[in-house]
């Protein structure tokens, strides 16, 4: 008689969950497992590309379908993926999970047994309480809100306005900087066509402290430089106190509280663990994040393993989170799905490696971008044409070659029409 498959349920259908169960798949176990992934969306998004979703398309000379196309090219539906096809799907919102019967339990009622169990749920947006936020500013988290976000540039861009419209883009990591940069060149481009007339939209990043201010100091000076040269306001030392409809209310170091008129605001501020994760009954760090060894699994629940933006490592007596980043997540995935084929076999675990620095690329807009690559610094088109790699090496992980290559393509190319 055949020992029956092992059932892997894995929670989240992000970087780190979808790549476990690519490794998974391919390892020496493959015919030994039963793949779940559950997920509240229906589809994988490559949230790398979604500074580039949120204002490819709001040029007046955008056609509908072209449009549509532009917006959906970082989307990877669940059903779609091919090399998938022994991996189950069910989307669902996780409501909690039952150690002792092993199970998962949805918010339709439905329970899901695992003999391994995976929690890969990432974070949600985090507005620490800060009023009007989540009302009046749009996150950038979701391709939804990418997709809100070039609806409104396009309604700023095409109804008239006596005075220059504002975007204010919160938060300095790399997120709100791409963002930032991404809309500025794009606009420079459609006034460089004659398409809108000049000074149409003001660009003001703002950050509490100093803008990419946990990476290497030359990243940000490059960044520094770039937003004089394009265009970009950079507002450091400002904290949001409140957001209305039309203005926010600050305060800066140098001039105290006052307001800032605010046609569209973008919140790339910080991120927290999602409700899902607050349920489930292993135990957490002040932030609310899954306590994890350095082989991924959860003190006390041996076949329970945690990645992601969700969990956070415990190296001797700390707790060290690394960065909340898709490059972390899939390195992490890796090692992750390494040990759940240990972890079948009876062997010992592999400990994760502790980096003291992550590489880091972060565009700058119109092929331009800056970071560290190997223990070095690189910026411009260079640092630009890696990222283009980085990119397709992640393709390449979760596709088939050719498919991997023909969908980076074509993006690549759809998203150079925002480019100088």
């Amino acid at each position: 008689m055949h020992e029956r498959a092992k059932r892997v349920v894995i929670l989240g259908g992000g970087f780190a969950g979808l790549v476990a169960a690519h490794v998974l798949l391919k390892s020496a176990v493959s015919d030994q497992v039963e793949i779940t992934i559950i997920d509240r969306s229906a589809e994988h998004v490559y949230t790398p590309w979604l500074y580039e979703t949120s204002s490819v398309s709001f040029s007046p000379r955008t056609k509908n379908a072209e449009r549509k196309e532009m917006l959906a090219a970082s989307a990877f539906p669940f059903a779609h993926l091919p090399t998938y096809e022994r991996i189950r799907f069910r989307k669902g919102e996780v409501s909690g999970v039952h150690t002792e019967q092993t199970s998962v339990v949805l918010a339709d009622g439905l329970s899901v047994k695992y003999d391994i169990l995976v929690v890969a749920l990432g974070a949600e947006v985090n507005y620490f309480g800060i009023p009007g936020l989540p009302k009046f500013c749009i996150p950038l988290k979701t391709l939804k809100d990418a997709r809100d976000i070039d609806a409104t540039l396009r309604n700023l861009v095409k109804v008239p306005s006596k005075r220059a419209r504002t975007v204010n883009v919160i938060g300095g990591g790399p997120a709100g900087v791409e963002v930032a940069a991404e809309i500025v060149s794009a606009l420079r481009r459609l006034e460089g066509d004659g398409q809108i007339p000049e000074g149409t939209i003001k660009i003001q990043l703002m950050d509490r402290e100093k803008i990419l201010g946990m990476f290497d100091p030359r990243v940000r000076k490059a960044a520094l430089k770039r937003f004089r040269k394009i265009g970009v306001e950079v507002l450091e030392g400002t904290s949001v106190l409140e957001a209305k409809k039309d203005h926010l209310m600050v305060k800066s170091e140098s001039l105290g509280d006052h307001r800032l008129p605010s046609d569209l605001c973008i919140w790339s501020g910080g991120v927290k663990p999602s409700e899902a994760v607050r349920v489930t009954p292993f135990q957490k760090e002040p932030r609310g994040r899954i306590i994890i060894d350095r082989t991924f699994q959860t003190p006390g629940y041996p076949s329970v393993f945690a990645a992601g933006d969700c969990a956070a490592m415990l190296i001797g007596k700390e707790v060290k989170p690394d960065p909340q980043s898709a490059e972390v997540a899939v390195a992490q995935a890796k090692v992750l799905a390494g040990n759940i084929v240990r972890f079948i076999n009876g062997e010992k675990l592999q400990a994760f490696p502790v980096y003291k620095r992550w590489d880091v690329l972060v565009a700058l807009g119109a092929k331009y971008a800056a970071g560290n690559v190997w223990g070095f610094f690189v910026r411009g088109r260079v640092a630009y044409t890696l990222k283009l790699f980085s990119d397709l090496r992640y393709f390449l992980l979760i596709l088939p070659p050719r498919l991997a290559f023909r969908k980076w393509r074509k993006a690549v190319i759809l998203y150079e029409k925002n480019d100088l």
